[in-house]
């Protein structure tokens, strides 16, 4: 099976080549999704190949590094009827050579969080979403004495809300 096959094969519509002039269509040629190429593999999954042309084509060399940008931008409404903007920004370096800035941010908060664990700093048990204070606010801290750190602003103007 080729990597055309392999898409074409994972489509249940019309044809990707009826989206050429796509920007996504254009990534996703330059990556080579749409090459008479065999894939190589016995049973893989969509991750599988797609991962595989990902690490030929974008593998970072070892001066280089990658580069994460982050913002989130809420509406808050409190009781009372006022209304704030609030915007949240991370913008993090990898490390040329050593870590990556998708490794640093996926991974360092969760090995904090597992050390808190260990060290009987969390006891909540079960699968939390990141908002009980007690366990964001000192991998906060943590991440930003590693250097990875988000800036907030608060009390924006109301046209500072993106819909």
């Amino acid at each position: 099976m080729t990597y055309a096959d392999f898409i074409n094969h994972q489509l249940t519509s019309s044809p990707v080549h009826q989206l050429t002039s796509s920007p996504v269509h254009h990534a996703l040629k330059w990556l080579g999704l749409f090459d008479d190429i065999p894939i190589n593999r016995g049973m893989a999954s969509p991750f599988d190949v797609v991962s595989d042309l990902m690490i030929r084509k974008m593998s970072l060399k070892d001066d280089e590094r990658d580069m994460i940008v982050l913002q989130h931008t809420f509406l808050a409404g409190y009781s009372g009827g006022r209304k704030e903007v609030i915007r949240s920004r991370m913008i993090d370096f990898g490390i040329p050579g050593e870590d990556t800035s998708v490794a640093r941010t996926v991974a360092l908060p969760a090995a904090i969080g597992v050390e808190m664990i260990l060290d009987g700093k969390i006891t909540a048990t079960g699968v939390h979403i990141p908002v009980i204070p007690e366990i964001y606010t000192p991998i906060l801290v943590r991440l930003k004495e590693m250097g990875i750190t988000i800036e907030e602003e608060f009390n924006l103007p109301l046209s500072e809300n993106i819909h």
